[in-house]
């Protein structure tokens, strides 16, 4: 059998349909990992390990995740180095020792049978051309162990990005869920469900939907918010709790999600990828992951909620009155026809919100400095649905830890001790964070006070009560202080 053939048969490597031996060599080329004939006839990769499961390893590697989880092999030392090999398929040993057998089989994964690399020595001296630090002894010392990771990690982040993992691989490849972790996941839900409803029965956020879509909150338009409104978002969050969430991983890892309702995913039902969770749940706790759950559960049904009703004029937050908050926040990747594409060359601050800023206590330039990297640019979370879903997740945030009561005004204060917070890098809530990043690159228009006054007329309204102290055991959640990615 010949290499077209065996390759063609066994692509684990390259995300594509139709592979077929007169464009293989092209792909082949392009590739940062080599492969040749006397690769697959000498190394001899074993039967039985899928492009998929490759593709898991891969993964698994680029984000290092040996830390936590046994299953995957932890590359900075002999053993490890050996148990990956044997992961992706690879007929060698495994005793702990590396030698010539070791780094044959691992030169021949990363530079190709062709390479002519059979020995440690031989191995250290090409991670020396490529430019590691491996010392000035030949041989697998310790500086050799922290190159051979480094290039392996580094090899599985570039395979990680063109690679597919199959949703059978996923399925068997998640560990056991324990089960308060589940447990948790459907109290979690359960919480945002609850969340809503009450937030949406809230006399005060009645009256500002009233305000939103009837232009004021008299009698007249009370009675069709309550009789039109209210009980058509109520409809939707029963068809959501009946649906319940359903495990996605493998199409939500491929999107780079921790949850997601549009795809795929059945309508009126939330995604999720059980990955994310269960690594929160295994570095920082059961209680964590809980209110990280609930509020990304919060996030992702607005979305559906939206879905339902922005073609029939019913969104409680129409996207004119989003706007009001931030005019010229922009979405890099929205599609030119809608009315957040507009990129801003560089968005020029006005001298009142420079003033505004620095009376609450705010440095604009370091805050301007934060949101300065190219990752916040690229970031989406400008589209009128997204900032809504933000909005809605730093609500259930404060809700919770009882800064605000249930749809209650969100202090100016507040909104600056949390925004200090991300200048100094302190823990806070992620959405909190994109948010004000859209703010931040839309020129910091409108001025800080009067950016929170229109955030507060998306959804209204009563200061917290501090002899009015709602319980925090209230859904079964803890609330603990932390950054929170959702």
């Amino acid at each position: 059998m010949n290499l077209i053939t065996i390759l063609t048969e066994n692509m684990i490597r390259f995300r594509t349909k139709n592979i077929t031996p007169a464009n293989l060599k092209t792909i082949l080329d392009k590739s940062p990992i080599v492969i040749n004939e006397s690769v697959i006839k000498n190394s001899l990769l074993t039967e039985g390990v899928s492009e998929g499961k490759r593709c898991w390893y891969y993964n698994q590697l680029a984000k290092k995740k040996y830390v936590t989880d046994s299953r995957v092999p932890n590359p900075s030392n002999g053993k490890g180095v050996q148990d990956f090999l044997i992961a992706i398929g690879h007929n060698i040993k495994s005793d702990g020792s590396f030698g010539n057998e070791t780094a044959k089989a691992l030169a021949t994964w990363r530079y190709g049978g062709g390479a002519g690399i059979d020995t440690v020595d031989k191995l250290w001296n090409k991670l020396k051309s490529a430019g590691y630090n491996v010392g000035t002894t030949s041989g697998y010392g310790p500086l050799m162990k922290s190159s051979v990771a480094s290039m392996i990690i580094a090899t599985c982040i570039t395979l990680a990005k063109s690679c597919v993992i199959d949703a059978q691989t996923w399925f068997e490849m998640v560990k056991f869920i324990p089960r308060d972790m589940k447990d948790q996941l459907d109290s979690s839900f359960n919480a945002a469900i609850k969340y809503w409803k009450d937030y949406l029965n809230n006399i005060n956020v009645q009256k500002k939907i009233s305000v939103n879509l009837y232009g004021s909150a008299n009698s007249t338009n009370m009675i069709k918010t309550q009789k039109n409104i209210i009980p058509s978002y109520m409809s939707v969050l029963d068809k959501i709790k009946k649906n319940g969430w359903e495990e996605r991983t493998a199409d939500a890892e491929a999107a780079g999600a921790t949850m997601f309702v549009s795809g795929d995913c059945p309508d009126f039902m939330v995604c999720v990828n059980l990955d994310v969770f269960l690594t929160t749940y295994e570095q920082r706790g059961i209680e964590i992951m809980g209110v990280e759950a609930k509020n990304t559960f919060v996030h992702e049904m607005q979305h559906i909620m939206w879905n339902e009703f922005e073609d029939q004029g019913k969104l409680i937050n129409p996207q004119a009155k989003i706007k009001l908050a931030f005019p010229l926040a922009y979405d890099s990747h929205a599609p030119s026809a809608t009315s957040t594409s507009k990129q801003l060359v560089q968005a020029q601050i006005s001298q009142s919100s420079k003033n505004d800023l620095a009376a609450n206590g705010i440095d604009y330039n370091e805050l301007i400095a934060y949101y300065s990297n190219k990752y916040w640019k690229d970031m989406y979370t400008c589209h009128e649905t997204e900032l809504t879903s933000r909005l809605e997740s730093y609500r259930v945030y404060l809700t919770d830890r009882n800064v605000i009561q249930m749809g209650g005004t969100i202090l100016l204060k507040t909104i600056c001790s949390d925004i200090n917070k991300i200048i100094n890098n302190y823990p806070i809530h992620w959405n909190f964070k994109q948010m004000i990043g859209c703010w931040v690159l839309g020129g910091m228009t409108p001025n800080l006070t009067d950016f929170v006054n229109k955030l507060n007329a998306l959804a209204k309204n009563n200061i917290q009560d501090k002899n009015n102290i709602q319980d925090k055991n209230k859904f079964n959640l803890k609330q603990p202080d932390q950054d929170e990615r959702t």
